[in-house]
């Protein structure tokens, strides 16, 4: 039983047992929040249909010949969702995981989708369900239509979650200091300016590649996660088209290139971290940070910066020492990582390159004292503000707690879509 699925059973045998509005409520909250697996029939085309029916007649009597044969198809074959029936209506079925479904999935397709996705094919089902009714053969729960504006009007419950936040608040905070820098630790941690940018944009498509690459078990596939990711970039990139990239990306982008173009710029670092998540063995983490690298970033800084980034982040989530994090990067990287934040401070200035941004980061991340210190320490650096606050946070968030309330800061700045998808993300960390 996965975590999603886990909690969506105890919010069900809560509200099974006292049926309140607040325990109602937090199930809505769930399950807008999650997946859920829906049956569907597959339906050929009426092309391929036709050939299917000469089959069968040229068969005739002789049915036996038609087992274990393979018929190919010439046009794409659609998935229809399936739909129950009662003496009440009309019901839109979805399950909280394949199990559930029994026999009756049984020769029935079956797709996973957020259960948003699952509230639009019901609304716009040509049967007009009554609801929707979650797991049907078991501890049915039903929900009726007046519900589906209700879901898509709940906020996601994101200030329960922590995951993924670090590079995009260290991205926000940075934001208003990457051309007017601020050489000092005691500034307005969100000021009016704050917002997220490009670090974000980028940190978001990684995380959605890699969620879909895990959930396909594709990521031993290094063609199809670099693809994964490519696609992700765009879609999210051109989503966002003025969240600030820099002029080769924002072609690369614009004219939906699918070739790397030998950068070595902190785009790959700042971008990485859900690969320093995504598994437990280093080997695993540094071949995805490097793929998530190369599809622009192929020059060997651009892959070394984003594998190094990735690396510490595991290392702090496995409970490494700062000592022991340090001594790894030096070995495996080459970084000077033994300069102060004071000694950098004075003289640093803007530096879009891996080599010249990302052992600065490092180095605030193994000075600061709690998840805001590192921050502060990485923006008060100056140069590349939001992206060295960004792989700052990204590491630190493994390694500390995130302050509730700068969570919820981030939130109010965040649109919907990417709270969403760091809603769905603890799937991704299997947590």
């Amino acid at each position: 039983m996965d975590h999603d699925e886990k909690k969506l059973k105890e919010a069900f045998n809560k509200y099974l047992k006292e049926q309140s509005e607040s325990n109602f409520m937090d199930v809505l909250q769930l399950m807008r929040d999650t997946d859920v697996w829906i049956p569907c029939v597959a339906v050929l085309s009426e092309n391929d249909q036709k050939k299917w029916e000469e089959v069968v007649q040229k068969a005739g009597d002789d049915v036996e010949s038609l087992v274990g044969m393979s018929l190919s198809t010439e046009d794409a074959v659609r998935l229809v969702p399936d739909v129950l029936q009662n003496e009440n209506g009309y019901f839109f079925p979805v399950f909280t995981s394949p199990n559930e479904m029994g026999d009756y999935g049984d020769g029935l397709s079956k797709t996973q989708n957020a259960f948003l996705e699952a509230v639009t094919l019901a609304k716009n089902n040509e049967k007009n369900v009554s609801g929707i009714v979650v797991n049907p053969f078991t501890d049915a729960l039903v929900l009726d239509r007046q519900l589906f504006d209700v879901f898509e009007h709940l906020e996601p419950g994101i200030k329960k979650r922590r995951f993924l936040f670090g590079a995009i608040l260290g991205d926000m905070i940075g934001s208003p200091y990457e051309w007017h820098n601020n050489k000092r630790k005691d500034f307005n941690l969100f000021a009016k300016r704050a917002r997220f940018t490009d670090d974000t944009v980028m940190t978001v498509a990684v995380i959605d590649a890699l969620m879909e690459a895990k959930r396909n078990n594709l990521l031993d596939n290094e063609q199809k996660v670099k693809d994964l990711l490519i696609d992700a970039m765009h879609k999210w990139g051109n989503r966002y088209p003025r969240a600030g990239y820099g002029r080769t990306f924002h072609e690369w982008l614009a004219y939906k290139e699918r070739e790397p173009y030998n950068s070595w710029g902190n785009g790959s670092a700042m971008r990485v971290s859900a690969a320093g998540w995504i598994a437990d063995d280093m080997e695993t983490v540094r071949r995805l940070a490097r793929w998530s690298a190369e599809v622009t970033h192929n020059h060997p800084e651009g892959v070394k910066g984003a594998e190094a980034v990735a690396a510490a982040i595991l290392l702090a989530r496995m409970g490494c020492e700062k000592k022991e994090i340090k001594e790894y990067i030096v070995s495996e990287f080459g970084y000077d990582l033994d300069r102060t934040c004071d000694e950098i401070r004075p003289t640093y200035k803007f530096d879009v390159s891996c080599q010249g941004s990302v052992p600065e980061a490092i180095i605030a991340f193994l000075e600061g004292n709690d998840f805001e210190d590192v921050i502060r320490t990485a923006v008060s650096l100056g140069g590349d503000s939001d992206t060295i606050g960004a792989m700052a946070g990204s590491i630190a968030e493994a390694y500390y707690d995130i302050p509730g309330w700068m969570i919820d800061e981030c939130a109010r700045r965040l649109p919907n879509d990417i709270k969403d998808l760091l809603v769905r993300s603890d799937f991704l960390l299997g947590v």
